[in-house]
């Protein structure tokens, strides 16, 4: 399998932003569907990896291509990568509170 490489870096950046908002949503459908465990010990446990998990990928996904095209010598196209990751996930916050403040009323 050979996985579609993606040079240009603003396009790079949109496309990570969008696989954490994938990411963000599945973990909270899992809560949602996991809510009903009432044990407070694997409450702990699952929130503590959760976070760990949460954590590698999302720093992954925002700062590792940036800082790898720094270190290569590529400041612009690292600049562009991580304004577009950070813009990108900025409009699905906006679009996610618009949703719901349109749900609420």
């Amino acid at each position: 399998m050979k996985l579609i490489k993606i040079k240009n870096p603003f396009w790079c950046g949109i496309i990570h932003a969008i696989l954490i908002v994938l990411y963000v949503v599945s973990v909270a459908v899992t809560i949602l569907f996991l809510s009903g465990i009432n044990e407070p010990m694997l409450g702990i446990f699952f929130f503590l990896i959760l976070l760990v998990f949460s954590v590698s990928i999302c720093g992954y996904l925002i700062f590792f291509e940036p800082a790898r095209l720094m270190v290569a010598g590529k400041a612009k196209e690292a600049g562009k990568m991580l304004i577009a990751t950070l813009s990108t996930l900025f409009i699905f916050v906006l679009i996610f509170l618009l949703g719901i403040l349109i749900i609420s009323h």
